[in-house]
């Protein structure tokens, strides 16, 4: 059976006060959450409230993003023949790409030769 006791008790000062069964107060706390009607100008703050936070929230998330955006760029600046691995700017002639001699049969470097 889970309890509830005085904070007081739990960090060894007295306490006259008994401990509780949680859950005839956990079914009062919900009681109490079901009924509560706002007027219209509290509910008004409460959704003002939360889409602020949600703009907070995306501000900090943005900032983040473009302060690691600068510390790429200052490290990119530094030394620009050697981006951070995470980078996906390409360093100096890295295209991936292999020279046009692997594969290439006799005949065809003789034609090149040529040229």
């Amino acid at each position: 059976m889970r309890r509830y006791l005085c904070s007081t008790r739990r960090h060894g000062e007295g306490c006259d006060q008994p401990i509780a069964k949680a859950e005839p107060l956990e079914e009062q706390l919900v009681g109490w959450l079901r009924d509560f009607q706002p007027d219209q100008a509290l509910r008004r703050r409460i959704l003002d409230a939360i889409r602020s936070q949600d703009r907070k929230d995306d501000d900090t998330a943005r900032r983040a993003e473009l302060g690691g955006q600068i510390d790429r760029l200052k490290d990119l600046s530094r030394n620009p023949m050697k981006p951070d691995r995470d980078s996906s700017v390409p360093r100096a002639g890295a295209t991936g790409l292999e020279p046009a001699t692997s594969g290439v049969t006799g005949a065809a470097k003789e034609r090149r030769s040529a040229f």
